[in-house]
């Protein structure tokens, strides 16, 4: 454990003692990074302590910092007010001279969890702004003149009939070429999709590949609905998409991301999310598909 983490950590254990806030307080620890190089930051909370609450663990809740490391501390109850902390080690390859982070913590309630943002703390980087001054003008420049070579107006003659051509091809098969364009973009991301998500799913699981997958399923419905999903809760997915089995799915994933408990219908559960994707991909293909096919008889 890092020596400043660990003192920062028992200054928030006397602060615990003193006052109680339901915002939490994320901190840098150092005031200054190296890009490339980790850095400490400190997260806590302190609540009610019959409440149940999660701390981020997906890499998009850290942007524009890659997550590293997670050091969580012993939970410390006094007066029925409990403090949570946890020290993140975080790595940025960002070139801005000052660079902003703040956190959510969830807390967790009867049918979903409610999100609270941490205050904004910034550090800055040790990137040097070269100086101007020392930058010294060329003494003289010379400049070689060289003959034109280009055939202008023969350039511009193969090119208009290049654009006549295609023109041309266009008119005759420009609905039956957006149609497969269309339609072969659409296969290419589900399979795209099929394969990040199979990578996720199909390997050891952990509560760090269930959320990013959960993302990644997120993005894809996204994509194919054009709605909104990856900004939805649990709860809202349920009210857009009305299955039981997505629900279940959804709920045992919940638990695993925020409470780290994986139970042994997790591989089930992924896999229904897995269904759920490949249901809504053949209904936007036939979908598609029809639209096209009624334009093209047109």
């Amino acid at each position: 454990m890092n020596i400043k983490a660990f003192h920062f950590f028992i200054y928030l254990m006397y602060l615990s003692n003193t006052c109680f806030s339901q915002k939490p307080i994320g901190k840098f620890l150092v005031d200054t990074l190296v890009i490339g190089k980790p850095i400490l930051y400190s997260l806590t909370f302190k609540h009610p302590s019959n409440q149940n609450v999660f701390f981020p663990i997906e890499d998009k809740s850290f942007f524009p910092f890659t997550l590293g490391k997670i050091n969580p501390f012993t939970t410390n109850t006094i007066n029925e007010i409990s403090t949570d902390s946890v020290v993140y080690e975080l790595t940025s390859f960002d070139v801005s001279q000052i660079q902003y982070l703040a956190l959510p913590v969830y807390i967790q309630g009867l049918k979903d969890c409610t999100m609270v943002s941490s205050n904004v703390d910034s550090v800055f980087s040790n990137l040097k702004i070269l100086n101007a001054n020392l930058v010294k003008p060329l003494d003289s420049t010379h400049f070689l003149n060289l003959p034109q070579t280009t055939d202008l107006p023969k350039l511009l003659l193969y090119i208009g009939i290049i654009l006549a051509f295609l023109a041309f091809i266009y008119t005759l098969f420009g609905r039956t070429i957006n149609r497969y364009i269309k339609l072969f973009s659409l296969r290419s991301r589900h399979q795209d999709f099929i394969k990040g998500y199979l990578k996720l799913s199909k390997s050891s699981l952990d509560e760090v590949k269930v959320a990013k997958a959960l993302v990644l399923w997120k993005s894809y419905m996204q994509s194919l609905e054009k709605r909104p999903f990856s900004t939805f809760t649990t709860k809202e997915i349920n009210e857009k998409i009305e299955n039981a089995d997505l629900a279940d799915a959804l709920r045992e994933i919940d638990t695993a991301i925020y409470a780290g408990i994986l139970s042994i219908k997790m591989p089930e559960s992924m896999e229904t999310l897995k269904i759920i994707a490949d249901e809504f991909y053949n209904n936007r293909w036939n979908q598609l598909s029809d639209e096209l096919k009624l334009k093209n008889s047109n």
